[in-house]
């Protein structure tokens, strides 16, 4: 069957003088697609902190910081075996929370965490002062990881120094086991030591080389690549390669009335520049008026829907690094029976991540209560709920506690705050407050019990 047009988008093949094939050139270099592969970036502190500055990598760290670490009342626990008086209690609470107005845990926790899963390292420089009775913090300032990122020449001896993989600042002599930091101050300048008593150093331990972020530094440029890719697909979508055609008939009589003697691909020289033109240069922003028989068509596009695809793929699984919840796959009924096992899971993992990041800080509390005196004892972060609970569902609980016998009376006002009430018996001289016997009474009284009897 004979085509109706004649295809003017590119010519298929062309020919030198001698009737030679030469190699196909295309009429629009202008919107010639250019090809490209991703390039993986290099695993160094740059990088990870580059990471950081990313929407999926923002969008799973920040909420699982705030909500693994919601906020925390701080106890005083006394050594074991040992009862100490209120007065003394207050003093030592007195204590830690000046020292929390300089040291800021909640935050510095939260800043230990982003700072371990991107470098398996956080660290902390403080110092002390004394003032009165106290000897508190007088500075407490978080030393960013990737200042650490530079080795000191004077550790270049492998066989007596071990360089952390990531941060070669932080070392360790092999003979002796001493740990030494040295922070890069400025950019070009030798790094400075910092004296190990003078830090707060929190090292989470992993398998192999790579932090938590380090490792999907991979994922993360594969990610950056689809979405330019989805970007092209979009401004694709949005301007498409047109493609001009002619009719035939249109053609031939252009050929036999037209005053242009040469001809290109069967039309009139003049016709097939201007309807070149036209293709070249049609965008969202031009317009032309096409001679009889010219056509102006937009092949279909595709791909837009299979780059979304992708894209949200690779979210899920830099998702799923963080908060692994592909496990519960095998896992889920036997991490849970009466609740959803995401959150189960999710809480399980905050409270790892406390032991990881928010237990030093404890521990610097209780050095702290120590050092001024109050020895053996502890200090612990009584953290909020993840989960806020249910008044209505725990009410419900209590009574039926009590209606079954599980639970007396005093038992169950404890469990729903309310103060112990004593029996008949066991009223002091001068209390007027209500006893047991008259709660039981009131209840009688208002269930019809008594006037049944």
């Amino acid at each position: 069957m004979k085509e109706k047009y004649i295809s003017i988008h590119r010519p298929t093949k062309k020919y030198n003088a001698a009737g030679v094939e030469k190699p196909p050139v295309a009429s629009n270099p202008n919107y010639a697609a250019t090809s490209y592969l991703p390039k993986a970036s290099a695993i160094n502190p740059s990088s990870i902190v580059n990471a950081y500055s990313l929407p999926p990598i923002q969008e799973a760290v920040i909420p699982i910081a705030v909500a693994a670490f919601p906020g925390f009342d701080i106890e005083i626990q006394p050594p074991d075996g040992e009862t100490w008086a209120d007065a003394k209690i207050t003093e030592a609470q007195k204590g830690i929370r000046q020292a929390d107005k300089v040291v800021r845990s909640l935050d510095q926790v939260r800043w230990a965490f982003y700072d371990t899963i991107g470098f398996r390292h956080a660290v902390f420089n403080y110092s002390l002062k004394t003032d009165g009775n106290w000897t508190l913090p007088d500075t407490f300032h978080r030393l960013p990881a990737e200042s650490f990122g530079k080795a000191a020449t004077s550790t270049t001896d492998r066989e007596t120094w071990w360089k952390d993989p990531l941060l070669p600042g932080i070392t360790q002599n092999r003979r002796n086991g001493d740990k030494h930091y040295f922070q890069a101050q400025s950019e070009y300048g030798e790094p400075v030591e910092i004296p190990e008593d003078e830090l707060l150093h929190i090292f989470w331990e992993l398998p192999g080389n790579q932090s938590i972020i380090a490792s999907i530094l991979p994922t993360i440029d594969f990610w950056q690549f689809c979405r330019k890719c989805l970007g092209l697909s979009v401004q694709r979508q949005g301007v498409p390669n047109a493609v001009a055609s002619f009719d035939l008939a249109a053609a031939e009589w252009f050929k036999t009335n037209s005053d242009s003697s040469q001809l290109v691909n069967g039309l009139p020289s003049n016709i097939w520049e201007y309807m070149d033109e036209v293709v070249k240069s049609q965008s969202i922003g031009t317009a032309f008026n096409l001679p009889p028989g010219g056509k102006l068509e937009y092949p279909p596009t595709s791909g837009l829907q299979a780059a979304q695809e992708i894209d949200q793929y690779i979210e899920r699984k830099l998702l799923m690094h963080l908060i692994p919840t592909h496990v519960l796959d095998t896992l889920g009924s036997a991490i849970s029976k009466s609740s959803a096992p995401a959150l189960d899971l999710f809480i399980i993992l905050a409270n790892g991540w406390r032991e990881i990041d928010a237990r030093p800080f404890e521990q610097y509390y209780s050095n702290l209560l120590n050092l001024n005196g109050f020895e053996g004892a502890q200090v612990w972060f009584n953290w909020q709920p993840i989960i806020q609970a249910d008044k209505t569902s725990e009410h419900n609980m209590i009574i039926q506690d009590i209606v079954q016998g599980i639970a007396t009376i005093n038992e169950a006002r404890a469990k729903a705050g309310y103060s112990e009430l004593p029996a008949r018996s066991e009223m002091k001289p001068g209390y007027k407050g209500p006893t047991l016997e008259d709660l039981i009474d009131e209840h009688n009284k208002l269930s019809g019990i008594s006037g049944m009897l």
